[in-house]
């Protein structure tokens, strides 16, 4: 299915199967992303009831060697920490070895 649809910010919507396919148009794009740039929190609000969150990291065997897999979970494991601190909540980093 292909469309053209008239509207302010989009253009087109073509649903080749399974996927959606959206343009925006570039005005509409302009207008958010300004809005966005001007905030101090680029649009994120803060949770109003924050939570205490436990992240576990990876928990490498000390008796084997190290791979770039555990570099991978840490990596993931910081990005969420960092997330849901930006979104207001208390984050527990928790990383056992053994």
């Amino acid at each position: 299915m292909r469309s053209r649809t008239c509207s302010n910010c989009v253009w087109w919507i073509i649903c080749p199967a399974p996927s959606i396919n959206v343009t925006f148009a570039p005005a509409f794009l302009e207008a958010q992303l300004a809005a966005i740039s001007a905030d101090e929190r680029l649009g994120v609000s803060v949770v109003p009831s924050p939570l205490t969150v436990v992240v576990d990291y990876s928990a490498p065997n000390v008796a084997k060697e190290m791979h770039v897999g555990h570099l991978r979970s840490t990596v993931i494991g910081d990005s969420l920490v960092r997330m849901l601190q930006f979104v207001g909540h208390a984050v527990i980093r928790e990383n056992h070895i053994g």
